[in-house]
């Protein structure tokens, strides 16, 4: 894969409290055929993106599309979120993609749930991203996954030219 911005950028911008390097990029380090070491700034190796696999709709992310972020703090359980919003609608293969990646019908956006920080939603229209983001929080909210967590007041939106 070629380096996907502004995906890339968006990613890295995103509150330090999300621990991006230990949810998003975990462990891409380790990867074989790159000569980095756990704490290399992921920046310095553009080599990594022959070897990562993005989900589509970070992969074609435009900087003209909104995103929504809603951090966290705790931990959730992905595979029992996976389960518990049915297998239909979520992907799940966190040997190529550290989140839940999860496409509710109600709502033309994408949603990304990460275990160890934050609630990521991207679409076209801000409406969309944010109805999402917060159908997201409610589900998980609903399947009990927020016990040992907790869901910060604010929810950050805007276009993702507004993060970069």
């Amino acid at each position: 894969m070629a380096h996907p911005q502004p995906a890339f950028d968006f990613l890295t911008s995103l509150p330090v409290d999300a621990r991006l390097d230990e949810s998003v990029f975990i462990d891409w380090f380790a990867i074989e055929g790159i000569d980095a070491e756990k704490g290399d700034n992921i920046e310095d190796h553009p080599e990594v993106w022959n070897h990562l696999e993005l989900p589509t709709a970070l992969a074609e992310l435009s900087a003209d599309d909104y995103a929504s972020v809603q951090p966290f703090s705790g931990r959730i359980n992905l595979n029992a979120f996976a389960i518990g919003l049915g297998l239909d609608h979520v992907s799940y293969q966190p040997e190529v993609f550290a989140g839940v990646v999860y496409e509710p019908t109600k709502y033309d956006a994408t949603i990304f749930v990460f275990y160890d920080g934050i609630l990521i939603s991207v679409g076209e229209e801000d409406s969309e991203s944010l109805g999402a983001l917060k159908h997201t929080k409610s589900k998980i909210e609903s399947l009990g996954l927020d016990v040992d967590g907790m869901f910060e007041k604010d929810i950050q939106t805007g276009q993702v030219s507004d993060f970069i």
